[in-house]
C-alpha cells in the first residue's frame, strides 16, 4: 500500500490487519504545520507490529506544491524512480494507493506517479492495481464530501470482523488524541467496511473524473481571495502538465 500522507492508513486498517502489507508513505506533511504526524503514524503501526512494514520517504510537502507551481517534473520523475525501485524491492502481486478525487491535488499526483511507475514495473512482474477512496465531492456546497466512497460506482467492500473493528477504534481514537484531522476522520469514515476498486489500465489524468467538483481549484481561489495564499495551485495550469510529463 502507497499512500501519499502519514494517516491515510487509519481508513483501512481493516485491510492493512488483513493483509499486513508492505507500506509506502511519501510526504511527512509539514506544509499545514503538522511536523509530528509521520511520528504518530510511526508509533500507530507500532502498535499493530507493523512498523517494519513501512518506509517513509519524508517529502516535505510544500516541496510538492512548489513542483505543481513551478512545473517542476525533475521533481516527480526522481518520485516516480524512487516508488520504482521500492516496487522492485517488495515485488507486490497487487498495490493500493489513494484514489483520483480532484480533492487534494497531493494525493491525486501522488496517485499519477504511482500508476507511472506501474506500468514499467508490471513489464515485468503482473501486478493488480487498486485505489482508496477518502473524500470526494458531486454537489457545489464546498463541504459536500461523500467519505470513503466512489459515489455511482460499483467497488469491492472488505467488512471488518469485530477484533479488527477493535483494533481500528483504538488506534483511530488514539491517534484522534494527537491531531485534529485523526480525530475529524474517526467521526467520519465507516469503521465496519473498507472499500476500494481496480484503476482502469491507461487511465487519462489529464480529464477530470466525470461528476465530481474540482475541490482544490475552488479550495485554492478561496484561499487566495482570503490572502492566504499568492497562487492557487490549479487541475489545468498546474497538475496536467505535470502528469503529462509522467512516462
Amino acid at each position: 500500500m502507497m499512500f501519499s500522507h502519514p494517516a491515510h492508513e487509519l481508513p483501512v486498517l481493516g485491510l492493512i490487519q488483513h493483509c499486513r502489507p508492505d507500506l509506502l508513505f511519501l510526504t511527512r506533511v509539514d506544509s499545514a504545520g503538522e511536523q509530528e504526524r509521520e511520528e504518530f503514524a510511526r508509533q500507530g503501526l507500532d502498535r499493530l507490529d507493523l512498523l517494519e512494514n513501512a518506509t517513509f520517504f519524508g517529502i516535505p510537502e510544500a516541496d510538492v506544491h512548489r513542483w505543481l507551481l513551478q512545473g517542476d517534473a525533475s521533481g516527480v520523475l526522481e518520485l516516480r524512480a524512487r516508488i520504482l525501485a521500492w516496487l522492485t524491492q517488495h515485488r507486490p502481486d497487487a498495490v493500493f494507493g489513494d484514489a483520483f478525487e480532484l480533492t487534494n491535488v497531493v494525493h491525486d499526483l501522488a496517485r499519477a506517479t504511482l500508476d507511472s511507475a506501474l506500468r514499467a514495473y508490471t513489464l515485468t512482474h503482473p501486478c493488480r492495481n487498486f485505489e482508496l477512496p477518502l473524500a470526494c465531492r458531486t454537489a457545489p456546497e464546498p463541504w459536500s464530501f461523500h467519505f470513503q466512497e466512489f459515489p455511482g460506482e460499483t467497488a469491492h467492500a472488505f467488512l471488518l470482523d469485530e477484533a479488527q473493528m477493535r483494533t481500528k477504534k483504538q488506534v483511530a481514537d488514539w491517534m484522534g488524541t494527537r491531531f485534529k484531522e485523526a480525530a475529524v476522520g474517526a467521526q467520519v469514515f465507516p469503521l465496519e467496511r473498507e472499500v476500494y476498486r481496480e484503476v482502469p489500465a491507461r487511465r487519462d489524468y489529464t480529464v477530470p473524473p466525470a461528476g465530481l467538483m474540482l475541490h482544490y481549484d475552488e479550495w485554492g481561489k478561496a484561499q487566495v481571495a482570503r490572502g492566504k495564499y499568492k497562487e492557487p495551485i490549479l487541475f489545468a495550469s498546474h497538475f496536467v502538465p505535470l502528469v503529462r510529463q509522467l512516462p
